[in-house]
């Protein structure tokens, strides 16, 4: 009788335990789902970076959508593959912006960016360390400004024109005064 209630003890704390780990499993599972669905929801698109060495690790459906690509192709990708890759958007240069942001904090900075059919854009990184599992993380949020960028250029032109068109006026001003003269006299 003792060695059965011995295994019966024994046999209720294992089915405790059992009961106990597949709960944890799936709230574990519950939680992984609701980052992805946030992950996925989000129309920025982000990376997540190993903080040492730049490597992407993790990216969200707006990317693959932005570039054209596949989550397996976007992780066997390195930073290179999503740039202009002409100075200053050349890989040294992201990787010291990520080791600022690591050492510093988070930064924001504008980047021209290259999709997979090579056409370039405009995009604004906001780099923000962070710890992902134990893990000195990096997470990249870039939003797609091209347009921003083309208005502000539109903008420039039309202040500059609209500044020779003061000079013009200016200059046809004083030629007219004089001219007036000329002709009154004759």
């Amino acid at each position: 009788q003792t060695v059965i209630l011995i295994v019966l003890t024994a046999f209720v704390i294992l089915f405790c335990l059992v009961i106990a780990l597949s709960m944890n499993i799936t709230a574990r599972k519950r939680s992984d789902r609701k980052y992805r669905e946030i992950f996925n929801a989000s129309t920025d698109m982000i990376f997540i970076h190993d903080a040492k060495t730049g490597a992407i690790l993790d990216v969200n459906q707006s990317i693959l959508d932005m570039f054209g690509i596949d989550k397996k192709t976007a992780l066997k990708s390195t930073i290179a593959d999503f740039s202009a890759n002409k100075p200053p958007f050349t890989i040294e240069n992201v990787t010291a912006k990520i080791k600022a942001a690591v050492e510093n904090g988070p930064r924001t900075f504008e980047w021209q960016g290259k999709k997979e059919n090579g056409s370039l854009f405009w995009a604004e990184v906001t780099l923000i360390p962070s710890k992902i599992g134990n893990k000195d993380r990096v997470i990249a949020v870039t939003r797609d400004i091209t347009e921003r960028i083309k208005t502000q250029e539109m903008i420039i032109q039309s202040e500059k024109m609209i500044s020779v068109g003061g000079l013009a006026a200016g200059m046809a001003h004083e030629i007219n005064n004089p001219l007036a003269g000329i002709i009154q006299n004759s």
